[in-house]
């Protein structure tokens, strides 16, 4: 009971960083969280990062976006949709949010 976040809100700037195909850590729980904040926070500042999305224009994250979809060709071609599923999480997404985080925690 001491730890329960259900009521929990971001009152500091905050970013939620995945891959939509992560088998790890569903982005689904991503926009869930998105969708919840926004209902009971909302005037918090989130942003909401999926590094496996297209880019849809120049923004401050198209170009991590871009170096994630390389990386994430280069594993495919040489490993197969296999070791693009075991190297989603870990080593695909986790530097790609590691340096957008960086780049958030330095823009705000």
């Amino acid at each position: 009971k001491q730890n329960d976040l259900r009521t929990f809100a971001p009152r500091a700037p905050t970013l939620l960083c995945g891959g939509a195909a992560d088998p790890t850590v569903y982005w689904l729980d991503t926009e869930a969280l998105q969708r919840y904040w926004a209902r009971v926070a909302p005037g918090a500042s989130v942003e909401v990062l999926d590094v496996d999305a297209a880019n849809a224009g120049d923004d401050a994250y198209s170009d991590l976006r871009a170096a994630f979809a390389v990386a994430k060709t280069a594993v495919q071609l040489d490993g197969g949709d296999d070791a693009v599923r075991d190297a989603y999480h870990a080593g695909l997404v986790a530097p790609a949010c590691l340096a957008a985080a960086r780049r958030f925690i330095a823009a705000h």
